[in-house]
């Protein structure tokens, strides 16, 4: 699997994830630590932009997933 594919993969799971748990784009910056970066969420759920692993496992523990499952090529935390 492509960068760009793997991205857009990672962006729909959080998109979903957040939105199961009715958390706005600004509340998840806030909790993962990107302050008020509610653009970068936006970002990250679009697949357009690549993050660091430590914000990668905040967004994990924030959603409540594990981080194999959200880097899975499949849909198995959806």
């Amino acid at each position: 699997m492509d960068d760009n594919r793997l991205l857009q993969l990672i962006g729909m799971k959080v998109k979903t994830l957040r939105q199961r748990k009715r958390m706005s784009q600004q509340e998840l910056a806030e909790l993962v630590g990107y302050g008020s970066g509610k653009s970068m969420i936006s970002l990250i759920e679009s697949g357009k932009v690549n993050f660091s692993m430590d914000k990668l496992v905040s967004l994990s523990n924030v959603l409540g997933i594990r981080l194999s499952n959200l880097l899975s090529d499949g849909r198995e935390c959806l």
